[in-house]
């Protein structure tokens, strides 16, 4: 029923990639028929078919990783706990990672631990941030961010001689509520709460009249889940020391 890949890799230096999977696939109560299929299924999910006889020693350790994730989904558990999964891995071997979760996760139920924000936001359909050891706020991304998050942002470049006219511009299509969070050099960034299709208003007129305004590029965003986080944990902390 369930599959678990810890913070830190459990394997044993001597065994082979193919042994490993077939000590775990037997430990969950594969058939010895079936055990074989199995890993091939196992090696082929996290694409570590060609060193299936590597021993675990010699494999990187984003590798090693992929392997500790097999483990966990041989045997096609329907809970499977996913603890730091992508911890000190380089970008692209993370990715690769992000990858296999996220085709694996169709009937199943994955929890997942993180302090990326990031990769919460790549992989997880709900989230809940814990801070001083309690369960702070659970809810899709969507749900979190208006809630808990400052509303959307807007950022604007110009030439720093028309930035009187593309502040101007800017702020005359702003909600009320707004505020100017930096400027440097011709960029101009803006917090904005959420208002009645402000956001579709605001699009339509920078992707119409922008340029005649000043403005050389232009971005649109809501509020990221990181500065969702930040405020959960400065609330927290804030709760802790009062």
């Amino acid at each position: 029923m369930l599959g678990v890949c810890p913070q830190h890799d459990i394997l044993w230096p001597e065994l082979t990639v193919e042994e490993h999977l077939l000590f775990y696939a037997r430990l969950k109560g594969v058939s010895r028929k079936n055990e074989k299929g199995a890993v091939d299924d196992a090696l082929a999910r996290v694409s570590l078919t060609k060193f299936r006889d590597r021993a675990s020693t010699g494999l990187s350790g984003g590798e090693k990783r992929r392997l500790s994730i097999a483990i966990a989904l041989i045997g096609n558990g329907q809970v499977i706990f996913l603890d730091e999964p992508t911890t000190g891995l380089d970008p692209e071997v993370r990715r690769l990672i992000w990858n296999i979760i996220n085709e694996q996760r169709a009937g199943k139920t994955i929890v997942l631990t993180t302090h990326s924000m990031e990769e919460a936001e790549v992989l997880c359909q709900r989230i809940g941030i814990m801070a001083k050891g309690t369960l702070r706020c659970i809810g899709p991304q969507l749900h979190l961010k208006n809630k808990y998050g400052s509303g959307f942002r807007v950022v604007i470049m110009c030439n720093p001689a028309d930035a009187p006219k593309a502040t101007a511009y800017i702020e005359s299509l702003l909600p009320a509520g707004y505020h100017r969070i930096d400027s440097f050099a011709g960029n101009f960034s803006y917090d904005f709460p959420a208002a009645e299709n402000a956001v579709a208003r605001i699009f339509d007129s920078l992707s119409q009249h922008s340029g005649e305004n000043g403005i050389v590029d232009w971005g649109l965003s809501q509020t990221s889940l990181e500065e969702v986080f930040l405020r959960i944990i400065g609330e927290a902390d804030a709760m802790a020391d009062s």
